[in-house]
């Protein structure tokens, strides 16, 4: 709960990602983690699981906002990403 008493940083995007669209995440990214603040995304493919991954990257503290219930993402690939947020909190 306290992430949310942080600046925070929302990050959605198309799941069918485009090189321009990873090209402004990077940069965006590489000016974010001298901020105090937290990003916040849906765990879909694309865009939204690469904000995760650059926060991780970046040692920034991100939140994943599941819009099905923990349990269809467990049962996903996409659930090592959900571990990863889970231990950078």
């Amino acid at each position: 709960m306290s992430l949310l008493s942080r600046k925070i940083l929302g990050v959605v995007g198309p799941r069918k990602q485009s090189a321009y669209g990873i090209q402004v995440l990077h940069k965006l990214f590489q000016e974010a983690h001298h901020h105090d603040l937290v990003t916040i995304s849906g765990m879909a493919e694309g865009i939204d699981q690469l904000c995760h991954h650059l926060s991780i990257q970046h040692g920034i503290s991100t939140i994943a906002v599941l819009g099905g219930g923990i349990q269809r993402y467990l049962d996903q690939p996409m659930h090592t990403v959900i571990d990863q947020i889970l231990a950078n909190g």
